[in-house]
C-alpha cells in the first residue's frame, strides 16, 4: 500500500485479505503457505503422539521422558503463539482500517478505492451502462449513514463510531437490462477510466489492473461487502444482481477477523492447557522416586 502509515499493519492486512479471497494468483500463493504450515504442524503433533506412546511404554528411560518434555514445551509455545497472534492481528487490522478511514486521510489507499466506487456507482445501472439486476431489490434501499465500528486494540475498551452521511431514501432511477453489465468493468469504454485511475493512484504497484479488479471482485464475494470506508449502492466489481450491499469492506473484514481471532484464541488456549498438564505429568515421571521406577506405565 502507498499510504504513509504503519507499513507493518498494511502488510498484515494485505496478507489477511489475500488469504481470505479466492480469485487471485496471490491469494493462492498465501493459501499454499498456510497449507504447508498446517501439514508441518500436523507432522510435528504426530511425532509428539508417537513419543507419548513411547514414554508410556518406556518410562524407565529418562532420556525418553526428557525428550518428550522438550517436545511438549515446544507445543506449548506453538499453542501459546496461536492464542496470541489471532487477537493481535485482529486488533492491528482494525486499527489500521480506522486510521486510513479517518476523514483527514484523504490520500490513503482505502479512500482512493472509495473514490473508484463513487465513479462506478455513478455509471452503473444508467443509460450509459444498463445493468443486469432487479430494480425491486432497491425499492426500500437506504443510503445508510457511514458508521465505522472497527475494533480498536482491546486495551482501549471502546468502539469508535463516526457518522458521515444522513440516512436518506434512494430515489435514483435504475436502468436495467437482461443483457446488461454484471459489474462496472463490463461497462462500455471504462478501460480508459480504470487505467487512468491505476496510473494516478497505484502507478508503482507490483500488480496489474486486472489483478486489482480480480482482488476487488474476490473481496466483495468473500466478505459480502462493497467499498472500503464508505457505503456503496452496488456490488460494483463482482455482481450487481446480488442486490444492495449491507456493509462496507472494513466492517466485513473486521467481522471475519473477529470470528477467526476467537477460534484461534480458544483453540490455542485449550490445547495449551492440555499440553501444560502433559508437561506437569512428564516432570512427575522424571523426578519420581527410584523404587517407583521399576515398571513403565504401559506393560509390554
Amino acid at each position: 500500500m502507498h499510504y504513509l502509515g504503519n507499513k507493518y499493519r498494511q502488510n498484515t492486512i494485505a496478507k489477511i485479505v489475500l488469504v481470505g479471497t479466492s480469485d487471485t494468483i496471490v491469494a493462492a500463493q498465501y493459501k499454499g503457505k498456510v497449507l504447508t504450515a498446517t501439514i508441518f504442524l500436523g507432522i510435528y503433533l504426530l511425532a509428539v503422539s508417537a513419543f507419548t506412546y513411547l514414554v508410556m511404554r518406556k518410562t524407565t528411560k529418562k532420556w525418553v521422558t526428557i525428550t518428550y518434555t522438550v517436545l511438549l514445551f515446544i507445543c506449548l509455545g506453538i499453542f501459546g503463539g496461536i492464542a496470541y497472534v489471532g487477537p493481535t492481528v485482529r486488533d492491528e487490522t482494525a486499527q489500521e482500517f480506522y486510521t486510513q478511514c479517518k476523514p483527514e486521510n484523504i490520500t490513503s489507499d482505502l479512500k482512493k478505492i472509495d473514490a473508484l466506487y463513487v465513479t462506478a456507482n455513478s455509471q452503473l445501472c444508467t443509460v450509459a451502462c444498463p445493468c443486469d439486476a432487479d430494480s425491486k431489490d432497491w425499492k426500500n434501499y437506504q443510503s445508510s449513514a457511514l458508521v465505522l465500528q472497527n475494533l480498536l486494540p482491546t486495551q482501549s475498551k471502546e468502539v469508535v463510531t463516526q457518522q458521515i452521511a444522513q440516512k436518506t431514501l434512494s430515489n435514483v432511477l435504475m436502468i436495467t437490462d437482461d443483457k446488461g453489465a454484471d459489474k462496472y468493468p463490463e461497462c462500455k469504454a471504462v478501460d480508459v477510466t480504470l487505467k487512468a485511475f491505476m496510473a494516478a493512484n497505484f502507478n508503482n504497484s507490483a500488480y496489474t489492473l486486472q489483478q486489482g479488479l480480480d482482488l476487488l471482485d474476490a473481496v466483495e464475494d468473500d466478505f459480502e461487502c462493497a467499498s472500503m470506508c464508505s457505503t456503496s449502492r452496488y456490488f460494483a466489481f463482482s455482481k450487481v444482481g446480488h442486490g444492495p450491499p449491507s456493509q462496507n469492506c472494513t466492517s466485513g473484514i473486521n467481522k471475519v477477523m473477529n470470528k477467526a481471532a476467537s477460534i484461534t484464541f480458544w483453540s490455542g488456549l485449550i490445547f495449551g492447557i492440555i499440553t501444560f498438564v502433559g508437561i506437569v505429568l512428564s516432570f512427575l515421571l522424571i523426578f519420581r522416586k527410584k523404587h517407583d521406577n521399576e515398571e513403565p506405565l504401559l506393560n509390554h
